[in-house]
């Protein structure tokens, strides 16, 4: 009984054997890839194919993460998805070999104090650095230790993470009621402020003359003498509310602008 190749489905004559059952003419012995023949050279068998070495490398084995090159130990490292040859999988900044070791992956493997030296975000609550230990949150390229002291709402403390998040003058705020809150105690306060500020005369500034509503007398002209001042200090006091209070422009305030609602992430 004739059996059929595994070439071209022909019947066999001088046979090449791949364990019990496959068979080939020697001439249809080749690399799946490159056609090479096979006939007494090494060769690969894979998914029901044969390959020369090359091609079952490029095909089949993995490649190093750092120098490119194919892996063709037993033993390679692998991490996130990328193999490495064993000696290669070091800190991008210092070469610290890190098998067996902690690391960060930034791009590559990265030792945890390169890390923090270099690449560790500040906290905008407490201003220190987000270390590799530490959980972290994200809103709109900024960064916060996820702990509740830290990223929380601005006015009421509340914690925020995994909660929707509002912010305003690069504030955070658990709702629009709190930030608009905030805007107006703090539209209030600069109030307050500039008021002061304009009723208080300037010991500098000179009094203006003006028409007084009780002695119908008109303000002086120019090269008019000016009248003689009072010798108390009351009525110094009576004279300068008389004649008017000179006023400064007052301080800018803030305006109370719209917030941008976001999700606020670890």
């Amino acid at each position: 009984m004739q059996k059929r190749v595994g070439g071209t489905g022909k019947p066999k004559g001088k046979r090449e054997r791949l364990g019990d059952r496959s068979c080939w003419h020697p001439s249809c012995f080749v690399c799946h890839s490159c056609h090479q023949p096979l006939v007494d050279l090494i060769y690969f068998h894979q998914e029901g194919k044969i390959y020369c070495g090359r091609h079952h490398a490029e095909l089949f084995r993995p490649r190093c993460a750092a120098c490119d090159q194919l892996i063709f130990t037993d033993e390679c490292t692998e991490a996130e998805g990328r193999r490495w040859h064993p000696g290669h999988f070091c800190c991008l900044e210092c070469d610290l070999p890190l098998g067996g070791q902690r690391y960060v992956m930034n791009g590559g493997p990265c030792c945890c104090s390169c890390f923090e030296s270099l690449y560790a975000e500040l906290c905008q609550a407490c201003g220190e650095l987000i270390g590799v230990d530490s959980e972290q949150a994200t809103h709109q390229g900024r960064h916060w230790h996820a702990r509740a002291s830290c990223f929380c709402c601005t006015l009421c403390q509340k914690p925020l993470r995994g909660q929707p998040v509002t912010s305003h003058h690069n504030l955070l705020y658990c709702s629009e009621a709190c930030s608009l809150e905030k805007a107006t105690g703090a539209s209030t306060a600069s109030d307050s402020s500039d008021s002061a500020f304009v009723s208080a005369p300037s010991p500098d500034s000179t009094p203006v003359s003006r028409a007084s509503s009780e002695g119908g007398r008109s303000a002086p002209g120019p090269g008019s003498a000016p009248p003689a001042p009072a010798m108390g200090g009351d009525s110094c006091q009576r004279r300068a509310e008389a004649e008017g209070t000179v006023t400064r422009e007052p301080l800018s305030k803030a305006g109370a602008g719209g917030g941008n609602r976001g999700q606020g992430e670890r």
